[in-house]
């Protein structure tokens, strides 16, 4: 009888310890590795294009979350990679950025850098012509090309670059969507009007009128809305939100379209308000303005066409 005893003794020390081992190692195993101090690596462009290099560096950290500070983020920027980021405005500016480290298990350590900078008017005086009427003291107001319908018309969805399917291939159309002419559910949508203006002194200025609804798209209504969305788009009264009144610039870059950005940034929408930081540039006559915006993790693309009112 003491003999069982003690081989139960025995064995009940040999599980615990191996028991305990196996805890040891699991959370040694899950433990989160917290990242060491967070340098954001920022290199503002001397050019005053308002172009942001993000270098971001951290130890042990496999990527980084980017925050710049005007309303966009998370960007993801990879550990050992840089990533250029334009910022809208005009004359002197500053942005609060963040940047957050991530590490094995979630851990996560942050910084953040206040960016000051000063940019530069670059509009070419045939873009200032195009959208304003003149290159100095005019205003010209456009509206929603509604007459224009199917994949070359007034609105319309398609893959971006980086949509998660493997299916569908960004090819610049609207692939996944196209309106129909004077045939589209955004009712309120069609009363909007979107003035470009440039002052005396060659300031430009824009002003979006929604007459006192803005239709949003889905995904963004319960962040305008909260507690509305029905997983449709919808039309919302949220002009306090919004950033109606900013200032903008066409930039060129180089083996891209040019970029239209707006100093409100993703706040100042272009009458439809989704996740679209700024807007390429595909079509400007004196008679015709298409854009194409990518979704900030650009897996959509959204396509506007308007005319002169």
């Amino acid at each position: 009888m003491k003999t069982i005893n003690k081989y139960i003794v025995v064995f009940f020390f040999l599980s615990t310890a191996l028991t305990w081992s196996c805890t040891e190692e699991n959370a040694s195993l899950n433990a989160p590795t917290i990242p060491g101090v967070v340098d954001m690596g920022v290199s503002i462009a001397p050019d005053s294009s308002g172009v942001v290099t993000f270098t971001p560096v951290a130890e042990n950290a496999f990527n980084f979350h980017l925050y710049p500070g005007d309303g966009a983020g998370p960007i993801l920027i990879a550990s050992g990679e840089s990533y250029d980021y334009i910022y809208a405005g005009l004359d002197s500016v500053e942005f609060a950025a963040s940047m957050v480290a991530y590490g094995v298990g979630a851990g996560a350590s942050s910084a953040s850098e206040l960016i000051e900078m000063f940019i530069k008017l670059q509009i070419a005086p045939e873009t200032m012509i195009a959208l304003t009427g003149a290159e100095l003291n005019s205003s010209k107001r456009w509206v929603w090309d509604a007459a224009a319908g199917g994949i070359n018309g007034h609105f319309g969805v398609g893959p971006g670059p980086d949509f998660p399917d493997p299916c569908c291939v960004f090819d610049g159309t609207p692939s996944f969507f196209a309106a129909d002419a004077n045939n589209f559910a955004g009712g309120c949508l069609y009363d909007d009007v979107l003035t470009f203006s440039v002052n005396e002194q060659g300031v430009p200025s824009f002003l979006l009128e929604t007459n006192g609804e803005t239709f949003i798209n889905a995904g963004q209504v319960d962040i305008l809305l909260p507690g509305n969305g029905d997983g449709n788009d919808q039309c919302g009264a949220v002009d306090d939100q919004l950033v109606l009144s900013s200032s903008w610039a066409v930039r060129p870059v180089e083996g891209e379209l040019d970029l239209l950005v707006f100093g409100g940034a993703v706040a100042t929408p272009m009458s439809y308000y989704s996740d679209v930081p700024e807007y390429q540039v595909m079509e400007l006559t004196p008679n015709k303005l298409r854009v194409m915006g990518f979704t900030s993790n650009r897996e959509l693309v959204w396509f506007h066409q308007f005319i002169p009112e």
